[in-house]
């Protein structure tokens, strides 16, 4: 049993199996971590990628690679 329960996957996991559910979380991760390699080789510094993953927001600037 989890220490902390987070509903979020309580409710992914209503939705079908826990191995579809931990599919799910691992392909989410997987696409985070690659919007973040994409975000790295536009030339985003890693404070401005965790800034715009904490906020919740993105300036928008373009960067040219």
């Amino acid at each position: 049993m989890a220490k902390y329960n987070a509903a979020f996957i309580n409710n992914i996991a209503e939705e079908g199996n826990k191995i579809e559910a931990i599919e799910y979380l691992q392909r989410t991760w997987d696409d985070l971590q690659n919007l973040r390699i994409a975000l790295a080789k536009r030339g985003y510094t890693v404070r401005e990628i965790n800034r715009a993953q904490d906020s919740g927001t993105f300036d928008g600037q373009v960067r040219q690679s």
